[in-house]
């Protein structure tokens, strides 16, 4: 993924998020797992091995709109899997 178009799809993803108060806890808290803890001076990214699983080799071609879809919907999982090993289950 180039600069700009992760900074697109930072947008919408901000965007697609910020209308789901009840996401934005777990955004906050994947976010916060996301921040590399040091530098890597090789391999990809975390953010482009997502995507390439997720879609492929035409990850480039997928819309913002689409992966600000797919991250409420990774959120909503994040949301109820942490619920779920809260509970104890």
């Amino acid at each position: 993924m180039n600069r700009s178009t992760g900074r697109v799809v930072s947008l919408n993803t901000i965007g697609a998020v910020m209308r789901r108060p009840d996401l934005w806890a777990t955004a906050l808290r994947q976010a916060w797992r996301l921040v590399p803890r040091r530098r890597s001076t090789g391999g990809q990214s975390y953010v482009d091995f997502r995507m390439h699983t997720q879609y492929g080799n035409d990850a480039s071609r997928v819309t913002g709109k689409r992966r600000a879809d797919d991250v409420v919907a990774y959120l909503g999982w994040c949301r109820e899997w942490n619920a779920m090993l809260r509970r104890g289950h």
